[in-house]
């Protein structure tokens, strides 16, 4: 058995942009991804930067960010424009922030002391945070299953509860916990 392959033409990227900003601008956005006018199109390239923005957007409070690509192909002189089209969502700030099931009042405190009620929700910093002071937290816990959300979309609040109750020494909840959406957070959403 013989296979030939043909490759096809090589694209690059002609242009980048953005539609249906405020939070930031263009030069900030451009800063945060891996795509630049001249370099070889990489879809692979275009979904990190996707999920660079996400990030961005979410360390601010936007967590209902959206990204839409949208590509113009000139196939003459194999370029590719492209444009991110963003939905930014309204911003969430914390509303409260809630330790449970954890031994020692200190780790508690040093959990809640991540976040003040008021400020814009960074999701990205507690993960961070989680991830790198995983031995404050009981044995068996992971530290992306045990947080629930409630998101009161139209006051732009997010209650944050971190339970590891129910985490105490066993191993078998650890792993049988599982993520519903997002990060790892279950998530309810309060229509108030």
């Amino acid at each position: 058995m013989a296979l030939t392959i043909e490759t096809g033409p090589q694209y690059r990227l002609h242009r980048l942009g953005f539609e249906g900003l405020s939070v930031f601008d263009a030069s900030e956005l451009t800063q945060q991804v891996d795509l630049r006018a001249g370099d070889l199109f990489d879809v692979s390239k275009v979904r990190g930067a996707l999920e660079s923005l996400t990030r961005l957007y979410s360390s601010r409070g936007y967590l209902d960010m959206t990204a839409e690509p949208a590509f113009t192909i000139d196939g003459e002189h194999r370029q590719i424009n492209l444009v991110v089209k963003l939905d930014e969502g309204h911003q969430y700030r914390l509303s409260s922030f809630e330790v449970l099931g954890l031994e020692s009042r200190k780790e508690e405190e040093t959990l809640k002391s991540l976040f003040k009620p008021g400020e814009p929700f960074d999701q990205e910093r507690l993960w961070t945070f989680l991830a790198e002071n995983e031995q404050l937290l009981p044995e068996g816990a992971s530290p992306f299953y045990f947080a629930t959300t409630r998101r009161d979309a139209r006051r732009g609040t997010i209650d944050v509860i971190l339970d590891f109750r129910t985490c105490r020494g066993s191993q078998e909840v650890a792993s049988r916990a599982l993520p519903m959406r997002g990060w790892g957070f279950r998530i309810t959403e309060s229509m108030v």
